[in-house]
């Protein structure tokens, strides 16, 4: 008798594994049969990267304007892709006052980049930078900040910094901006503002304060939606660069160096746009598998989010008390000026 119910009991066993192996052929026949998802990226050929090089006449190195990079296709694409992404170890979509921002793929660090892992339509975007030759093919890169920005937000001045090796590719999705280049003056300021503040000058060549050290404009690129732009050498190393915040409008002025490369009207509305800034760290070490490692990779996000939020809140607020003082001084020579006709 228990032979026999044994029998039974393999017997119905059997019949249960058959039923699910034809399942499980049944999905995979499916699956092969099913019409492939669209590639987020279309294959790239080599650039010649020579083609695209911009501002040499005025001495500005090693930077190149690619239109039109990305298919309207890709750029809608990669758009709700990077909207619906999020980092690992707490790397969210954080709201600053003047963005919001994703980091992907690691805290740069002194020590060396925890490299984390790359979501998909990043891992395919550092491809196909590889692809067209705006990296090298053994310097693929692996950090990535997208910035999403709204009507006049922009971005302070500043250098990238020697945490990353020095080149870096900014593809533009949305309306047009144009972003500024900034060299330093010599003079070094003492008890200088803030990152990114506004020190003096008007119209087309401002002045900032950044680092303890003024800065003049030097150039600009008009951003168009879905071009690429890259800097590398000098440019990325001894030049600031950032995008001009609280004005409703945007126009090509004199000292735009790709102006006769883009189809752009002389002044243009400000709206949405969302760009991936991608370099390569200089130095990536593992993490340690450990709760301590975990724990480090925690600290260094938080720490890294809330300097770049206090930067900000104190570029803006440095940039009211000038304008303030900037009105009061106004205010007094408006004052002397009326004292000396009566």
């Amino acid at each position: 008798l228990v032979s026999v119910q044994g029998t039974c009991f393999a017997a119905e066993m059997t019949s249960i594994d058959f039923a699910a192996l034809m399942r499980e052929e049944r999905q995979k026949r499916e699956i092969a049969t099913a019409s492939p998802l669209p590639p987020l990226l279309a294959p790239r050929l080599p650039i010649e990267l020579e083609m695209h090089r911009v501002g040499a006449e005025i001495g500005l190195s090693d930077c190149f304007y690619l239109p039109n990079f990305l298919s309207n296709e890709e750029a809608q694409s990669l758009k709700a892709a990077a909207l619906q992404a999020d980092g690992e170890v707490g790397s969210r979509w954080a709201s600053l006052p003047g963005r919001r921002l994703l980091n992907l793929g690691g805290v740069p660090h002194a020590s060396g980049m925890f490299a984390e892992p790359l979501p998909h339509f990043a891992q395919v975007l550092s491809q196909a930078l590889c692809e067209s030759g705006v990296f090298e093919a053994d310097a693929e890169p692996d950090q990535f900040l997208i910035n999403e920005y709204f009507e006049e937000q922009g971005i302070d001045a500043h250098r990238d910094g020697p945490l990353y090796q020095p080149k870096a590719a900014i593809i533009s999705i949305g309306t047009p901006v144009v972003l500024d280049f900034f060299r330093a003056s010599d003079a070094t300021i003492r008890g200088s503002s803030p990152e990114g503040s506004r020190a003096s000058g008007s119209g087309n060549n401002p002045t900032l304060v950044s680092e303890g050290r003024t800065l003049q404009r030097f150039a600009s690129v008009a951003l168009e939606d879905r071009s690429l732009l890259m800097f590398c050498g000098e440019a990325y190393t001894d030049l600031w660069h950032g995008i001009s915040s609280g004005s409703k409008h945007m126009e090509l002025h004199e000292l735009c160096i790709n102006s006769d490369r883009v189809r752009l009207e002389p002044s243009w509305q400000r709206g949405y746009r969302i760009s991936f800034t991608v370099r390569k760290a200089a130095h990536v070490v593992p993490k340690p598998a450990t709760a301590e490692g975990d724990a480090e990779a925690r600290r260094r996000h938080s720490h890294w989010m809330r300097a770049v939020a206090d930067k900000r809140n104190q570029a803006i607020s440095s940039k009211v008390a000038l304008e303030r003082g900037e009105a009061r001084v106004g205010q007094k020579l408006l004052f002397r000026s009326k004292l000396g006709r009566s």
